[in-house]
């Protein structure tokens, strides 16, 4: 099994010799093509997609367990019904991507930006969100019990009806979010900003 590229220490993308960077522009259509094609039919299994620019594909209903998005764009997807179990998306780019019911429980989605993006109903349990972005995201009837949301930021994010019990909220913003019914049990909190306007 390959390591890393070929032609730097990066890892290789899934069914590749090489990383993002390095395929050739005229063999990344192709590429992306069948990596969805592999995504929707055999599930369940740890591709390595790091770096790559999918930006407004469709991955709907996907059964992707394990998945490796690492700083990917999926700016504009849509991934809505997506399940995803141990995946890691770290650094990954989801602005105004629809994650309408989601599944990505106990993920690495660290320093991921949210902003603008679709997460009604979304399923983050146990997820690590670290430093991640969610301005203006839509999280209402979002399900976030034991995430860990340390220096996440919520301003002007839509949290009605959200589940965050048991999760940690540790120096986030949340400066005019709507918490309307939230449910904020058992939460470790310190060094929340919430400032709203008059």
């Amino acid at each position: 099994m390959i390591q890393h590229c070929t032609k730097c220490p990066l890892p290789p993308l899934f069914s590749s010799e090489l990383c993002w960077e390095h395929l050739p522009n005229a063999e990344r259509a192709e590429w992306l093509k069948a990596a969805l094609q592999d995504a929707y039919y055999y599930g369940d299994m740890s591709m390595n997609l790091s770096g790559v620019d999918f930006g407004g594909a469709s991955f709907r209903s996907a059964h992707m367990d394990g998945l490796i998005l690492r700083e990917a764009n999926l700016d504009g997807c849509d991934l809505s019904g997506v399940v995803v179990m141990k995946g890691d998306m770290n650094g990954a780019s989801l602005r105004g991507a629809n994650l309408q019911n989601i599944k990505l429980c106990e993920c690495q989605l660290n320093d991921c930006d949210f902003t603008n993006a679709n997460l009604n109903s979304a399923n983050l349990e146990g997820s690590d969100l670290l430093r991640s972005r969610f301005i203006g995201a839509d999280l209402s009837r979002a399900h976030l019990f034991g995430a860990d949301c340390t220096d996440a930021d919520f301003t002007s994010a839509n949290l009605a009806d959200a589940n965050l019990r048991s999760s940690t909220l540790v120096n986030c913003e949340l400066s005019n979010a709507c918490t309307d019914r939230t449910d904020l049990t058992d939460v470790t909190y310190e060094r929340i900003t919430e400032e709203n306007e008059e």
